[in-house]
This record gives structure tokens, C-alpha cells and sequence, in this order.
């Protein structure tokens, strides 16, 4: 199992947090600029740049949506053409953008953070406290499953989201 954690940083550049305290696994995001890098053996690795593009080494990036009365079920994403090892969402509910979730999952341990509360068991949590979607996700050999669970009336809501390798 690997553990990620994430960071928000409002400096100048990536360099001015400082080698010592990074430590492998972790997510690092720029606000100012919106670039998001992943701290692997020792090197910062772009998964998305200034203009919110992931590089060619980053296998796949995506959306998806989901309407306010859809109810709970599964949703399969395919033709990845690998089974991602860690999958980062950003979303937020289509009609009031400040209820917004950002989350990851490995396939395992599913993690997120909105404007309300944070979650560990879930990847994906829009609400506005009481209406909302909120999920999990397992990897498969071609994508992965995302497991849709509805809160109260649900939410229109649009999610971004970048499949590593």
C-alpha cells in the first residue's frame, strides 16, 4: 500500500520548500499557478504544468459528470491502456462551485478533502451538506471502477481527474 500526502504551497517556485522535508509519495500543489508535481526517488515529476496540461509521460487524463438525480451505482472508465497506480481528482458541483472535493485513490486507501470536512474513505466528496455525490474507486487492467454512493437530492457535479501509471 502506498501513502500519499498532499501539499499546498503559495511560494514563488517548487524549489523554495526545500529538499529536506519531502519525502517520496508526496503531492505537491501550486495554487498560484495550479501545477500539481509528485515527489519520487529523490525528483519532483510534473503532473500537471502552469497550463494544466499533463506530460507525455502521464499516461491519461480525464472527466466526468454526474447529474444531481443520478442515484448510486458503479461507473466504469476503460481504454486507459494500463491500470493506474494512483488516480487524483478535482471537482466541484456545477451550479455552486465552492462546494469542491479534491481527492486521490491507489485502488485501496481512497482519500479527500472538500470545504466542509475531510474524508479517508472516500476519493470523491461533493456536497453542500446535505445534498451531494460522494465515491470510491478500485483500479482495473484498463481503468478503474468508480463506486457512486447519492447524499439527499444529489448534485450536478463535474470532476477532473489524471490516471497515473
Amino acid at each position: 500500500m502506498s501513502t500519499y500526502k498532499l501539499h499546498t504551497i503559495n511560494t514563488d517556485s517548487f524549489n523554495d520548500v526545500g529538499e529536506g522535508g519531502r519525502k517520496n509519495g508526496e503531492i505537491w500543489y501550486r495554487s498560484d499557478t495550479h501545477e500539481i508535481k509528485s515527489f519520487q526517488n529523490g525528483a519532483l515529476h510534473t503532473l500537471f504544468d502552469k497550463t494544466g496540461t499533463p506530460p507525455s509521460s502521464v499516461k491519461f487524463s480525464g472527466s466526468l459528470t454526474r447529474a444531481n438525480d443520478a442515484g448510486s451505482a458503479t461507473q466504469q472508465i476503460t481504454g486507459l491502456g494500463f491500470r493506474p497506480a494512483m488516480i487524483h481528482f478535482i471537482g466541484n458541483d456545477d451550479q455552486a462551485p465552492a462546494n469542491r472535493s479534491s481527492g486521490w485513490s491507489d485502488g485501496t486507501v481512497n482519500a479527500s478533502i472538500n470545504g466542509l470536512a475531510s474524508n479517508i474513505v472516500k476519493c470523491i466528496t461533493i456536497t453542500d451538506g446535505a445534498n451531494g455525490h460522494n465515491a470510491s474507486v478500485t483500479m482495473d487492467p484498463d481503468g478503474f471502477t468508480v463506486d457512486w454512493a447519492k447524499v439527499g437530492a444529489g448534485l450536478n457535479i463535474t470532476i477532473k481527474y489524471i490516471a497515473i501509471k
